[in-house]
């Protein structure tokens, strides 16, 4: 079975909140649910989201935070698959409030269902952080195993003229308050990619 991907929900709080809940969603039997969320906190303390709901169990794949000296922003990626999943909506929650944060939750079919919550569908995870002034930025992944294996990736860019998708990828989703947010999939792609125009 080819994989296919769809956005299930997406959103973003623009105010100073310590949690937000989701659209409801209702995942699909053995198919790979991502939650990932997106966040900016003015400060030094990295601050860490949980996420619950829906039925399901939410495990960090992984995450990244960047600090310039005055804001840490981050993002952090969870999975979840179940063949009795619940349905519902997914609460975020972090330690203390933050300044601005989105999220996405996109969800995958025709993949590896071995595991546990979604572990035998993943594969590789890789990360990336940059500063100063660039039109760009680039996400290099390890070799893939099989040419029809996917690749998936999220951005935060800190401006509000939007990000455009790299050249083989579909756009899932999008989110602009201030800073612009964009999620996106493709086949057979090692290196997941996105330019914008200042």
């Amino acid at each position: 079975m080819a994989i296919t991907a769809a956005n299930l929900t997406s959103g973003q709080q623009s105010t100073s909140s310590i949690s937000q809940t989701t659209a409801s969603i209702s995942p699909g039997t053995n198919k790979l649910d991502l939650v990932t969320v997106v966040w900016k906190r003015v400060g030094s303390t990295v601050d860490l989201p949980t996420v619950t709901g829906a039925g399901g169990t939410w495990v960090l794949i992984n995450g990244t935070t960047n600090n310039d000296g005055t804001s840490i922003r981050g993002i952090q990626m969870f999975r979840d698959l179940s063949a009795t999943p619940g349905s519902g909506v997914l609460t975020i929650t972090f330690p203390e409030a933050q300044d601005n944060f989105a999220w996405f939750v996109d969800e995958f079919s025709g993949i590896d269902t071995g595991g546990t919550h979604g572990s035998g569908a993943i594969v590789q995870d890789q990360e990336s952080t940059q500063n100063g002034a660039n039109v760009g930025a680039s996400v290099t992944l390890l070799a893939l195993g099989n040419t029809s294996n996917s690749a998936y990736g999220v951005i935060r860019h800190g401006g509000a003229g939007g990000v455009t998708s790299g050249a083989s990828f579909t756009e899932l989703s999008n989110a602009i308050n201030g800073n612009s947010y964009e999620s996106e999939w493709a086949i057979n792609q090692t290196s997941v990619n996105w330019t914008w125009a200042n």
